[in-house]
């Protein structure tokens, strides 16, 4: 499939980052920003009818109005936290022990200077909030290249607004399309994304259709990455975390943000690039 590659940086550990020091005063100014639209996009829903409606008709102009507190929870919480020990090192480890299987090297040190591609999907990218911070965090990292592609039925022209993103493919499959099988069109790969990220769009999941759609991203995706406002809504329940295909590894909230990390059961069962 296409995508761009962002050429990245990579630390061996979580270090803190500048931009990811907590500022009281900058946390409490976006926080009361944010949750001043809490109810907007909601209202919004209500007056065109519904949720489809609405990102029919306004998106080619949305933007997340949670943007602000996402750039103050993502980067420490979520990527310095969850995403690198829990995907990028145990991932980059494998596959240095794959590679030197028979060797003594220190798998707790990445002494090779080679680059290792992680593709992600920012599925329900609205106008590329997670993609932009995402890109943003990992310039102060080494030894690292996303592979972005992006999906919305509704806000692609959004995301193709945005400058950074000129190159980066947006696809335009919705909740249905991965459940009538768009992503098995994408070649014989076993996973064909590392990561999938849903950031504030899961709770737009409708109920009959979450069995089909967790489990064809369970197929094609190694970790899945949920960013939301509410704590259940469109979630994988614990009970139910065999049959849709995934575990939860990591769950963690900051500033009334819901950060869960999953993992493909098929990771562990043979499943391999």
């Amino acid at each position: 499939f296409s995508s761009a590659n962002v050429s990245l940086h990579f630390f061996p550990m979580p270090i803190p980052n500048s931009h990811t020091k907590k500022n009281k005063s900058n946390i409490s100014k976006a926080s009361c920003e944010s949750w001043s639209v809490v109810g907007g996009i909601r209202n919004q829903y209500q007056r065109n009818g519904d949720a489809k409606t609405y990102y029919e008709n306004n998106g080619e102009a949305y933007t997340n109005p949670h943007f602000s507190r996402l750039r103050e929870v993502l980067p420490g919480t979520l990527f310095d936290d969850i995403v690198v020990p829990k995907i990028l090192v145990p991932s980059i480890n494998a596959k240095k022990k794959t590679k030197n299987k028979g060797t003594k090297e220190d798998d707790e040190h990445f002494v090779e200077e080679t680059t290792t591609c992680f593709h992600v999907l920012d599925f329900c990218c609205g106008s590329g909030e997670f993609s932009n911070i995402l890109l943003r965090w990992s310039k102060d990292v080494r030894q690292i290249a996303f592979a972005i592609t992006a999906a919305d039925p509704y806000t692609r022209e959004a995301f193709k607004k945005q400058k950074e993103f000129a190159n980066v493919e947006c696809k335009p499959w919705s909740f249905k399309s991965v459940c009538e099988g768009c992503l098995e069109e994408l070649g014989d790969e076993d996973f064909a994304y590392d990561i999938v990220a849903i950031s504030y769009a899961i709770h737009l999941l409708q109920p009959s259709l979450e069995h089909l759609f967790y489990n064809a991203l369970a197929k094609r995706c190694r970790y899945l990455v949920i960013v939301s406002p509410t704590k259940n809504k469109g979630l994988i329940e614990k009970n139910k975390e065999t049959k849709f295909g995934f575990k939860e590894i990591a769950y963690e909230t900051k500033l009334k943000v819901h950060l869960r990390v999953f993992e493909s059961l098929r990771l562990h069962a043979g499943g391999n690039r």
